[in-house]
């Protein structure tokens, strides 16, 4: 019973550290795949919808820059105005106009057909020239009345039509003409653009999908089946609202066009070949992946072993070195008060500081402190040894203020500091510094300790280096000054083996020694 239920524990470790992982990665990719798909359509859909939407207005400028030279034509208004007595006068001006404004060549060429409407009775309607007697019962007359507008894009249906080889679909840019005295004669230009001819541009452009162009709920241009010249617009029903991936919305003329894109049919063998990449990656995650995991579980847990190992060994040191110091704190506080007493005054904030860094020692409870309470620390006991030191010794504390929240092992910059004081200070019969600088930069948090003592040479300095670096359980058991390597040890085993360590040292100058720790960790 006991070896059923260890294996069925094992199963579901292997199972909650190797397959679930897996299946997640698996549920990412495909959500990825899905995702490139998606972006892919989106991106296809919006450059077919600005294309057509240049392809509408490089068409309709054309017919803006015709209406742009008749409505600034001064010719065209005083033809247009005048009284005719006889329709060879009609004729004389007519032709003469002609001849003056190019109308001759513009009046019905390529995809445009101009048409000139005034309400001047004197005028002979036939050709582009028309009274506006006859356009005032038209859809499109009061379609520009209604608008309210001087100029306006206008989609019609002309069903009048009974036996026609034209389109009865038709485009018109609708320009009322008052440029020049606008109360005189009422006057309207109205340049058909070829419907056609637009269409076979449109499908000339191959597109993928099927784009409409609504005005409202009207479909007014398509390259689908909506788009017969024979037939009244259609309405863009529900169908096609469902089957819409991308909408884009623009003016033009006095007109808010909608420019509908429908969703591209994806196969299956269009999603492979779109994503192979991806699914190559896959396939090769839920072959090669569970074999790996097995060996880095594998790993992980001989990794875990030496750590309890590890762990166990510095306990025993730890053991080895313990002692119950109760008695020692009630003697300090006993001879402080004596020292209050006494107006010792020098002499009990020694002995209060004391009590304060013993404490420190022995109520060890978290292994991690913020660099602010560990600075505080400092702060304390650089204080006794300036009354040890005297003159000797100055220092000086500098820490960022958004370092100060970040957490380190517990007196690591304290066992530095006082090295400095021990190796820099105290060998030196000269007055001299000690620097901390706490400082963030790249990333990373930087401790400086820095002491203008008498320095070390090459050598030492390399080996002191290497056991910084090299720091552990074993070498600390066989080490004389074990408080350097012990605050390496936990900074080491804190940072996951991230932390770095640098000395720069010269012979009666001086030793600089430089922590660099990673943000992240």
């Amino acid at each position: 019973m006991k070896k059923f239920l260890m294996s069925q524990r094992r199963l579901i470790y292997i199972i909650s550290s190797i397959f679930a992982p897996l299946l997640i990665v698996d549920v990412l990719l495909i959500n990825l795949m899905i995702s490139t798909q998606k972006n892919n359509n989106l991106n296809l859909m919006e450059k077919q919808a600005n294309s057509v939407q240049y392809t509408i207005t490089s068409t309709v400028d054309s017919a803006l820059a015709v209406a742009d030279s008749i409505y600034m034509n001064k010719y065209i208004y005083e033809f247009l105005s005048a009284g005719y007595r006889e329709p060879m006068d009609y004729i004389d001006a007519y032709q003469s106009m002609l001849k003056s404004t190019l109308m001759g060549t513009n009046g019905k060429s390529g995809r445009l057909k101009i048409f000139l409407y005034a309400a001047n009775e004197s005028l002979i309607s036939g050709g582009q020239i028309h009274k506006l007697s006859e356009a005032k019962e038209q859809k499109w007359y009061k379609y520009l009345q209604e608008s309210g507008l001087d100029r306006i894009l206008y989609f019609e249906y002309d069903d009048s039509k009974v036996i026609t080889v034209d389109d009865r679909r038709r485009i018109l840019l609708l320009q009322k003409l008052n440029f020049y005295k606008p109360n005189e004669v009422e006057k309207v230009l109205a340049v058909e653009i070829d419907y056609g001819s637009f269409i076979r541009t449109l499908h000339e452009m191959n597109y993928t999908t099927d784009v409409y162009i609504c005005l409202g709920d009207k479909i007014v241009l398509s390259n689908g089946r909506y788009s017969s010249v024979g037939s009244n617009y259609f309405d863009f029903d529900k169908s096609l609202k469902r089957k819409t991936g991308f909408e884009q919305v623009y003016n033009i003329v006095g007109q808010n066009l909608k420019i509908k894109v429908i969703k591209p049919t994806i196969t299956r063998s269009t999603i492979i070949a779109e994503n192979f990449p991806l699914i190559f990656i896959f396939l090769t995650l839920n072959v090669v992946v569970p074999v790996f995991l097995l060996g880095l579980v594998y790993n992980n847990r001989l990794r875990e072993q030496h750590m309890m190992v590890a762990r166990q060994n510095a306990e025993l040191l730890a053991l080895r070195n313990q002692i119950n110091p109760h008695f020692l704190f009630n003697s300090l506080e006993s001879i402080r008060m004596h020292s209050v007493i006494k107006n010792e005054t020098n002499t009990a904030e020694m002995v209060e500081k004391l009590a304060y860094l013993q404490r420190q020692y022995v109520d060890w409870g978290n292994d991690l402190i913020s660099i602010k309470s560990e600075m505080e620390f400092v702060q304390n006991y650089l204080d006794l040894q300036k009354y040890r030191f005297g003159d000797r010794l100055s220092f000086s504390l500098q820490v960022d203020e958004d370092c100060e929240k970040f957490l380190i092992p517990k007196l690591t910059i304290v066992t530095f500091v006082e090295n400095a004081c021990i190796h820099g200070i105290e060998e030196k019969s000269s007055p001299g510094w000690i620097f901390v600088r706490i400082f963030k930069k790249n990333n990373n948090i930087n401790l400086e300790i820095e002491d203008t003592g008498n320095g070390m040479s090459k050598e030492e300095k390399e080996e002191i280096l290497m056991q910084l670096r090299e720091a552990s359980i074993d070498l600390l058991k066989n080490q004389k000054h074990i408080g350097c390597m012990n605050a390496s040890l936990r900074l080491k085993m804190y940072t996951k083996g991230h932390v770095e360590f640098d000395i720069d040292s010269e012979t009666g100058v001086g030793t600089l020694l430089q922590i660099i720790i990673p943000c992240q960790s």
